[in-house]
């Protein structure tokens, strides 16, 4: 009798430990994913050299009262659609406090990637490129369906002359291949990625910490 206790008790105190061991795993995962969830964008300070160059890429003009954010963007990338809403929100509300500029870096796996790279490229001469991409970003099933003009007629846009031959003779291919080895040597790794005042963030900062990291930059550069 004694030993069937003895044998009940200990089966009872494994039993109890293991459910504090699942409940103690649980707690920790949860926290883990917490953790994840709640990491401040991984980032990475370029030098002088690299944020003109940067700078150059996008064709901005470094500004002593401006933040300037360089968005390293794919046409079919979905999370660069996402974020390109954030962009035209921060846009619409900064005004000449914030810079927002593109910089091509298409991704093999998506087919019509360079293709609208190029398109981009051929359209800067008309100022609009933000307009002209916001309309690819809100149609992204169409990309392959229609052509680059009609895109551009969407966001009310004129295609130059010779856009069309533009796009098929790779006028700009130089360009865009200039920002994909630049972006490759910072350690540019997908799309999109964010460049923000000569700083790389691999995980796009949100809206809200957009609005937090160019506060105290103007500050300084006041």
């Amino acid at each position: 009798m004694p030993k069937n206790l003895t044998g009940e008790t200990l089966t009872n105190v494994i039993l109890a430990v293991c459910a504090v061991v699942a409940v103690v795993t649980t707690f920790r995962r949860a926290e883990g994913s917490r953790r994840v969830e709640a990491a401040p964008a991984s980032s990475r300070e370029l030098s002088r050299s690299e944020w003109d160059t940067a700078l150059r890429l996008a064709r901005v003009v470094d500004s002593p009262n401006t933040s300037e954010l360089l968005v390293f963007l794919d046409v079919e990338c979905p999370y660069c659609a996402r974020y390109d809403e954030s962009l035209a929100h921060l846009r619409r509300t900064t005004g000449t406090a914030l810079t927002i500029a593109y910089l091509p870096f298409p991704l093999s796996q998506h087919r019509f990637a360079m293709q609208g790279a190029l398109a981009t490229e051929c359209l800067r001469a008309t100022g609009r490129v933000e307009g002209f991409l916001g309309a690819v970003m809100q149609r992204q099933d169409s990309i392959g369906l229609i052509d680059w003009a009609d895109f551009a007629q969407r966001a009310a846009i004129d295609p130059p002359s010779g856009f069309a031959d533009c796009i098929s003779r790779e006028t700009h291919r130089a360009v865009v291949d200039s920002a994909i080895a630049f972006g490759r040597t910072i350690g540019v790794a997908g799309t999109p990625a964010v460049l923000l005042n000569g700083t790389l963030y691999n995980r796009p900062p949100s809206e809200a910490e957009v609005r937090d990291l160019i506060r105290p930059h103007r500050a300084v550069r006041r």
